[in-house]
């Protein structure tokens, strides 16, 4: 028996439950183990605007950049040069909430220092990546 419910804040409870026939058979199985019942809160909605770091860094060509939207909006993901020129605009499209991730490849770029930047309704952060050839 599986019971989800939920709960504040986009999240989902879930108890795990064995009737009683099927816990004991199991519990034969196991060599007379307790099994006991299980809860777990497992995060699906985003309550608040993140920028993760991308991975790998430093990278060489290609990385992965991760995000976090807690409400529905338009959004830009973009790479700027050292010199602010931009160089790649990974996202320019309107988002609903979730979380997301966007590729980066800069194999026609030279190694160095880029920078990204996520901005959505009014939320906007910027983070460094290094690229190595």
């Amino acid at each position: 028996f599986i019971q989800l419910s939920i709960v504040p804040k986009g999240k989902v409870a879930a108890t795990f439950t064995l009737s009683n026939d099927y816990r004991e058979s199991v519990s034969d199985a196991l060599g007379k183990r307790e099994i006991r019942q299980r809860a777990t809160t497992i995060d699906l909605l985003p309550t608040e605007y993140s920028l993760e770091q991308n991975y790998p860094n430093p990278f060489n060509p290609t990385t992965t950049i991760s995000f976090a939207l807690p409400q529905d909006g338009l959004t830009t993901l973009k790479v700027y040069d050292a010199l602010g020129r931009e160089v790649a605009e990974l996202v320019n499209e309107f988002k609903p909430t979730g979380r997301y991730t966007a590729s980066f490849d800069a194999s026609r770029l030279s190694s160095g220092v880029y920078v990204y930047r996520l901005v959505s309704d009014k939320y906007s952060a910027v983070k460094k990546m290094l690229m190595l050839k």
